[in-house]
């Protein structure tokens, strides 16, 4: 590749990061029913053309979002496995940073549910592959000295499915912080 070809790379990289951040505002602001793919390209300031010529529809639009939501979900949870802290600190402080962002990004939005929905339904191939690469984390972390009876693979699982319930619910950061310190706590002990 030479150096024109790494600036285009570079430049067509922005122009669909600025359309997905779009793309995510338009589906927070107004739910899947209620995004269009016009409304889309005029939140990212692109012609409809442009940006059907990086999205086939609106649900390639929302695979996007997802795809791009967890990989930082990916990153956040690496960060806090990998922080300082006991086991159970560092794993609470993971499904915090993934729990959080969805917190700010999904669950604020008036059209939570449906999105929540979405990510069980047909977003759930995007999720399913991100929530496996997590629990192999999680399960890393708590190796040998998970619960008795329950393998780490089974601890892990059990600390994600119970941490959907308490993200999904949760009010505030503050509640997520300290309810999932107490689910990783309760487990681990």
């Amino acid at each position: 590749m030479n150096q024109n070809d790494e600036g285009l790379s570079r430049t067509r990289q922005r122009r669909l990061d600025g359309m997905i951040d779009a793309a995510q505002a338009v589906f927070s602001r107004f739910g899947l029913r209620g995004t269009t793919m016009e409304a889309i390209a005029a939140e990212a300031g692109v012609s409809k053309a442009t940006l059907y010529a990086y999205f086939a529809d609106k649900q390639h639009a929302l695979e996007a979002v997802a795809r791009r939501l967890t990989e930082q979900m990916r990153q956040v949870v690496d960060a806090a496995l990998d922080g300082p802290g006991t086991r159970a600190e560092r794993i609470a402080a993971a499904l915090f940073a993934k729990h959080d962002l969805t917190l700010e990004i999904v669950v604020r939005s008036e059209h939570a549910a449906e999105l929540l929905a979405a990510r069980r339904g047909i977003l759930w191939p995007v999720f399913e592959e991100a929530d496996a690469a997590i629990e192999a984390r999680i399960a890393e972390v708590v190796g040998e000295a998970g619960p008795v009876g329950m393998s780490p693979a089974d601890t892990a699982r059990l600390l994600a499915k119970a941490s959907v319930g308490i993200g999904e619910e949760t009010q505030s950061r503050e509640e997520l912080r300290i309810d999932l310190t107490r689910l990783v706590e309760s487990v681990l002990r």
